[in-house]
């Protein structure tokens, strides 16, 4: 039995808080925030930057994937044949 200082209240009887909503500073900041943006989106930095990563991954990767790559890093000559480029 608890003490006689402590009153039980039923938990229907319980205080419920509600917070006012208050526009958030970011929004304000960052116009990213202020809308519905798809998942399928992509920032304007990474788009930017895609390329060079790309690049970069491809050269870590080594010859045989700059290779693969094709003409993207080894331009053919004017004249070069099929045959020629793939040599």
């Amino acid at each position: 039995m608890p003490p006689p200082s402590l009153t039980w209240l039923p938990i229907a009887s319980a205080p419920t808080w509600s917070l006012p909503l208050r526009p958030r500073p970011l929004a304000e900041k960052n116009p990213c925030y202020l809308g519905h943006v798809p998942v399928n989106t992509t920032h304007a930095e990474y788009d930017a930057n895609l390329a060079a990563w790309t690049r970069a991954r491809r050269v870590m990767a080594g010859e045989d994937a700059i290779k693969a790559a094709g003409e993207v890093f080894l331009p053919r000559l004017e004249l070069q044949t099929d045959a020629e480029y793939a040599a």
